[in-house]
């Protein structure tokens, strides 16, 4: 049986050279390391491979498939298999195929320019970090977006109340926002207007939740028990206090272009906008507080924490009671929005 590579003329290091180009153009995160197999076989139009071809009745055709051996930056080797087809209907233009079914034609694909990835210096312990990295990653993406999820039904069944016809009492309401907790409920009223904001604090008291006060972000140190969260609390305060005169110039800007405020006085604007800083600060001592609370630490010492793009990251490490170790990891987003202002959404995890 006649190969794909004698049917149409193209060499074995040209058919190397056009699967490796295939697939680091479906998966371009990818390193191709070595072409492992190369054989023609038949095919039935379902991809079943026939073994026995004179029994065969069924409509066939002759593939060619090799198999493209890859890696990736976590050290994770894969095997991709890429075929040539010989159906009758592509004698013309020949292609190839990978996992997407995308249809490559073969003189296309040999003169692509697609640069091949080299992990080569990451060692298994490096590699083994990056994994770690992303599992974070992935965990936070997965937090961040049910917090998110939560925030809008949250403000969906609040403005629903507002303008149904026959409003629900806020005893009536505490049932839909009991399996919430208080720092969500807090962070949802950023979205609501005043009245919205105002009928969620009173459902709030139905449901024997304190309505904090985020003007006064150090009466949240006050339920802390552990000093060593304390301190880092006081630490991290230092480093958002020298960053914050930009982000309140930024509040006031914004605030200034809201229609709620076109007649608001300087000191009204500042004071909102004092408001918002301190709320920030408040919810950044929350992330800390939520997260580490909860341990036995003895020491915790700073990796890193700076104020970047995305806001205020830090990574911290933490020697518990029994003498072993954990890494808290605090991250934060910008959000922004039409009816809400900018502002920070911090996310914490504590991992080995």
């Amino acid at each position: 049986m006649k190969s794909t590579i004698e049917l149409y003329g193209y060499n074995e290091t040209e058919i190397k050279k056009i699967a490796t180009n295939i697939t680091l153009t479906e998966y371009p995160s990818e390193q191709v390391t070595k072409i492992t197999k190369i054989q023609t076989v038949w095919m039935d139009d379902w991809g079943g491979i026939i073994k026995n071809v004179s029994e065969w009745e069924g409509r066939k055709s002759i593939v060619t498939i090799v198999n493209v051996r890859t890696t990736n930056k976590f050290k994770k080797s894969k095997t991709r298999k890429v075929s040539f087809r010989t159906v009758n209907e592509y004698r013309e233009h020949p292609i190839a195929t990978l996992d997407s079914w995308t249809q490559y034609k073969l003189d296309e694909s040999l003169v692509l320019e697609v640069v091949n990835n080299n992990y080569d210096h990451i060692t298994k312990e490096m590699a083994q970090t990056l994994i770690d990295m992303d599992k974070i990653e992935k965990a936070e993406a997965k937090a961040q977006k049910q917090k998110e999820d939560s925030i809008k039904n949250i403000v969906r069944e609040i403005n629903y109340n507002l303008r149904c016809r026959n409003p629900r009492s806020p005893k009536q309401l505490k049932t839909s926002f009991k399996k919430y907790d208080n720092d969500l409920l807090e962070e949802s009223k950023l979205q609501l207007s005043e009245e919205g904001s105002n009928l969620l604090s009173e459902v709030q008291k139905e449901l024997a939740l304190p309505v904090v006060d985020k003007s006064n972000p150090k009466s949240l140190l006050k339920t802390v028990t552990n000093s060593n969260v304390v301190e880092l609390c006081e630490e991290i305060e230092k480093t958002f206090d020298s960053e914050s005169e930009e982000y309140r110039r930024r509040a006031i800007e914004w605030l200034r272009k809201q229609e709620r405020f076109e007649k608001a006085s300087d000191k009204i604007i500042q004071s909102e906008a004092d408001y918002i800083v301190a709320s920030n600060k408040w919810k950044l001592f929350g992330c800390v507080i939520r997260n580490l609370d909860k341990y036995d630490i003895n020491s915790i010492n700073k990796v890193s924490f700076n104020n970047g793009p995305q806001g205020f990251e830090g990574v911290w490490e933490l020697t518990l009671g029994d003498n072993t170790t954990k890494k808290f990891n605090a991250r934060s987003i910008i959000v922004y929005g039409y009816h809400v202002c900018t502002h920070y959404r911090y996310i914490g995890t504590v991992t080995k």
